[in-house]
């Protein structure tokens, strides 16, 4: 490995923004979801391990039930969600 960070999780994940500016059409046009506390990350699984890569490219591998995520369900398929560590 180059020693560069992983920036898979970096360009992969959902970005929050701030509403400066209420729109007129707000209730209408939009949709508006509240920011849960906590660390984005992007959980994918493959291989029979599951793997939480942050923004800032650390990796945290760890055992689930996810498809593809575990020895006994190694062969199932893979799974990528969009997560919040807390």
């Amino acid at each position: 490995r180059s020693g560069k960070r992983d920036d898979l999780a970096a360009t992969a994940l959902m970005v929050a923004e701030w509403m400066v500016d209420i729109p007129d059409d707000l209730a209408h046009s939009w949709y508006v979801l509240t920011r849960p506390a906590g660390q984005r990350c992007l959980v994918s699984t493959a291989g029979g391990t599951t793997t939480a890569h942050s923004r800032n490219g650390r990796a945290r591998h760890f055992p689930s039930s996810l498809p593809g995520g575990s020895r006994a369900r190694r062969s199932v398929g893979r799974c990528e969600l969009d997560c919040i560590w807390s």
